[in-house]
C-alpha cells in the first residue's frame, strides 16, 4: 500500500456562520495527483490553506507529510509549493530577483532561506 502524504479527517472551517469547509474526509498517496474542481465560493482555496496549516480549522484534522498541518516543520515546509490565485509578482524583477524575495519573505515568517543580493 502507497504512503499517505495527505489526510484530512473531519476538517471543517467557519467563517462566522458561513461554512465554507464541511467534514472534508482525504486520504491521497504518494505518487498521485489531486485536484479540487468546483464553483466560486465551494471552499477549494479554504480547504488547501488549512491542509497547508495557514488557517486554523474550526474541527477536524489535517495532515501532510506525516505532520500536523498546524505544526508543519520548515523541513516539511521545503518540500511543499503552494502558489496562490491572486500571486502578484513585480515586472521588473527577474526570476532569480522573485526567487531571493521569496526566500525572504519566508525566512522572516520564521521558515528558513536567504536573501543574498
Amino acid at each position: 500500500m502507497n504512503e499517505i502524504v495527505l489526510e484530512t479527517k473531519g476538517l471543517t472551517k467557519y467563517y462566522g456562520a458561513a461554512l465554507a469547509v464541511d467534514h472534508l474526509d482525504l486520504k491521497v498517496p504518494a505518487g498521485c495527483i489531486c485536484g479540487f474542481v468546483g464553483r466560486n465560493g465551494a471552499g477549494k482555496t479554504t480547504a488547501i490553506k488549512l491542509m497547508l496549516g495557514l488557517l486554523a480549522p474550526t474541527a477536524g484534522s489535517s495532515k501532510l507529510l506525516g505532520c500536523d498541518s498546524g505544526a508543519l516543520t520548515p523541513e516539511i515546509r521545503q518540500r511543499i509549493g503552494y502558489v496562490t490565485e491572486r500571486h502578484r509578482l513585480f515586472r521588473w524583477m527577474s526570476i532569480g530577483d522573485l526567487e531571493r524575495f521569496q526566500r525572504y519573505s519566508f525566512r522572516i515568517s520564521g521558515i528558513r532561506g536567504s536573501f543574498p543580493i
